[in-house]
């Protein structure tokens, strides 16, 4: 369902500057009011804070990938990244499964996060974490706390 888009121009123009420049921030927002945005009120987005619309498409993708992998801790289990002692890293990180939880992350392997050069490889809130061992994965987890 497409949202009016007097209720979106009137809700973006309420925000204050600092979100109004945040396109995501916005998307967001207005996301709450729906399940999901349209193409429509994606485009009305774009109108009313004077963004392209394939740019405001572009970023309601990023912003909708970065939704799905909230809360998500992935872990590279690759050939490349296990011969690199990514094997170590997972067994520590299943041993700490009740830690991660009360960060309200879910551990998740995959085959490949494409930084196989880098490796072992971790990624969590958008950013990859290259070239780990058990000392950096404890300051990872540290910092998280």
């Amino acid at each position: 369902m497409t949202l009016d888009p007097n209720f979106i121009k009137d809700f973006i123009e309420e925000l204050p500057d600092d979100d109004r420049a945040d396109i995501k921030r916005i998307f967001a927002l207005v996301e709450s009011y729906a399940e999901s945005l349209t193409i429509d009120d994606i485009r009305e987005v774009a109108k009313v804070t004077s963004q392209s619309p394939i740019l405001a498409y572009q970023l309601y993708e990023e912003y909708s990938r970065e939704q799905q992998l909230d809360g998500q801790l992935l872990v590279c289990n690759n050939l490349t990244c296990l011969g690199k002692g990514a094997g170590i890293i997972i067994k520590d990180l299943e041993q700490r499964l009740e830690q991660l939880e009360q960060l309200g992350l879910n551990l998740e392997f995959v085959k490949c996060l494409g930084a196989c050069s880098m490796g072992p490889c971790i990624f969590h809130d958008g950013k990859m974490h290259t070239r780990m061992n058990i000392d950096s994965l404890k300051n990872f987890l540290a910092n998280l706390s």
